[in-house]
């Protein structure tokens, strides 16, 4: 399995951005403002490689500052985590990318719920209802193991996120991104060894439900 040349943690704050809206203004909990770190978008992931393939994980609301932030252009995949909104509802930044790509359409990887899940919210995207709409994502289901994405080999690994709740981490060589999850079985934990580096989801201090906690 070929190791990314290039990642970056494109956000890495909670489902409502840090600092998230308040009542009087910006709301930073517990967080320094004065920190510069401390000011964190909604997470999402992008891996570049050697032979040029462009996969990005997740689609965060803060999406489009994320790739102009970070001088990013243009992307070969997507690839989705899971269904939540704060992983999802930047989708539509990726007309931009698809106009880009000169209307080549972009390929979206998802486990089979999280698919039928965005192809219901964002069908505008994969079925226009007006011919004059062009379809900007072909969807593509993956299933927990190795996968092939646009000539790349990533593992995808499946996690609990909660009562019935799953989402999936990914292994892409010696680097693997783990997001949303508050339990990892057996098998999980042997696809997570001897990695270079591993990124780790860890929302609080404390035990939470849905999340990991540092504890």
């Amino acid at each position: 399995m070929q190791t990314p040349s290039k990642a970056i943690i494109l956000g890495c704050g909670s489902s409502g951005g840090v600092p998230s809206l308040g009542v009087e203004g910006p709301y930073w909990g517990d967080c320094d403002p004065l920190n510069p770190k401390n000011t964190r978008t909604r997470a999402s992931f992008y891996v570049e490689y050697a032979s040029g393939q462009k996969i990005l994980i997740d689609t965060s609301p803060d999406l489009r500052h994320q790739y102009i932030h970070n001088r990013l252009n243009n992307l070969t995949a997507v690839v989705y985590s899971h269904d939540h909104a704060d992983h999802t509802h930047g989708i539509d930044e990726l007309r931009s990318l698809f106009f880009a790509r000169e209307l080549n359409v972009i390929p979206a990887y998802a486990d089979i719920h999280t698919l039928e899940s965005i192809r219901s919210r964002f069908s505008y995207l994969f079925q226009p209802k007006l011919h004059i709409y062009p379809v900007v994502l072909e969807g593509k289901e993956f299933e927990a193991g190795i996968f092939n994405v646009e000539g790349v080999e990533i593992e995808a690994i499946e996690q609990g996120h909660g009562d019935n709740q799953r989402s999936f981490g990914f292994r892409f060589g010696r680097i693997a991104y783990s997001t949303d999850f508050n339990h990892l079985d057996d098998q999980a934990l042997e696809s997570y060894q001897d990695l270079d580096l591993w990124i780790v989801d860890c929302l609080s201090y404390d035990l939470k439900k849905t999340h990991n906690h540092l504890d």
